[in-house]
């Protein structure tokens, strides 16, 4: 006969350890979260789950390699600008217009590299009501980063805490979308890395 489910006797009642007795550990094949609180999310920090993710478009040199985690790889080359859209649509109930949002960056370095390398990025964000495309015209978020190599490993997949912070200033009560296009820029100065760059995943937190 087959293992029966554990389940609560109404929806989001009960629970399994307290915050004082932690289970050690546990093991599972899938995992399926309306909200995610730990130490991964950072101190105070919960992920927000995006009810959508999705790669709008890659410009030349930049393209999509195999499908990893919540978005495709995209990959940079070294000769050629190369920019990619990414669009995020979030829940209602997990998205709160009164918080800061930062985003966390999941990548590889595909090649021999020093410590002393990084790679530039410039990043704007364009923010946009439930079921509305993002505007056009001037972003409402630009930073720039410099990502240095973590590891001279060739093909160690890193984070990057805080890649992107975007103030709750910028989120109107009706907002759920969030776009961003990353470019990367191989003239600049502070452009350093010769390898090829690989953008995994993007992790969204809100406090």
């Amino acid at each position: 006969m087959a293992t029966r489910s554990i389940v609560p006797r109404a929806n989001d009642e009960g629970g399994i350890g307290t915050s004082s007795k932690k289970w050690h550990e546990g093991h599972f094949s899938t995992i399926y979260a309306d909200t995610y609180e730990g130490v991964h999310a950072g101190a105070n920090k919960r992920i927000v789950s995006p009810n959508m993710m999705r790669l709008d478009d890659t410009n030349t040199g930049s393209d999509q390699d195999t499908v990893f985690n919540i978005i495709d790889t995209v990959s940079f080359n070294t000769t050629t600008d190369g920019s990619v859209w990414c669009t995020i649509d979030f829940n209602d109930s997990d998205f709160d217009t009164s918080t800061d949002m930062t985003v966390d960056l999941v990548h590889v370095f595909d090649g021999t590299a020093s410590s002393s390398q990084a790679v530039r990025l410039t990043i704007d964000c364009w923010v946009a009501d439930k079921g509305e495309a993002p505007a056009t015209g001037s972003p409402d978020v630009t930073q720039t980063r410099d990502l240095s190599v973590d590891s001279t490993t060739d093909n160690t997949i890193q984070e990057y805490t805080t890649f992107i912070t975007i103030g709750s200033t910028n989120f109107g009560e009706s907002t759920r979308t969030i776009s961003f296009k990353i470019t990367r820029d191989p003239d600049h100065a502070n452009d350093t890395y010769s390898g090829s760059y690989h953008i995994v995943k993007l992790i969204a937190k809100q406090s």
